[in-house]
């Protein structure tokens, strides 16, 4: 019950961060690097940056290209607790990376 409450916390501000983002892809990727760093000073607890990349996701926060590009090309400024949260996240991305397959497929075959 605590997990959920909250999650439901968490989205009701995430309009707040969607003005201030406003999909700008820059904006987006920073964004993933406040993730990287909130989990980082929290010392990684299980699963937080899982469900952090999940809701900013699902609330349509974060896009998936910033979360690629994030995971694909890190900033090396930014460095301390990447590799941590990059594995933290392995399913998140598999999941990802599966959903954009399937859209790919599914957009070649509108088009023919």
């Amino acid at each position: 019950p605590q997990k959920k409450i909250q999650e439901d916390i968490a989205k009701k501000r995430m309009t707040v961060l969607n003005a201030i983002i406003e999909h700008k892809l820059e904006a987006e990727i920073q964004a993933v690097y406040a993730i990287q760093n909130f989990v980082n000073k929290l010392e990684h607890p299980p699963k937080m940056a899982q469900l952090l990349f999940d809701i900013f996701y699902d609330e349509e926060c974060v896009s998936e290209s910033a979360f690629f590009e994030w995971r694909q090309n890190p900033d090396q400024s930014e460095t301390e607790g990447h590799v941590v949260v990059e594995i933290s996240t392995i399913d998140f991305f598999t999941w990802l990376q599966h959903t954009r397959s399937e859209l790919g497929a599914g957009e070649e075959e509108w088009e023919n």
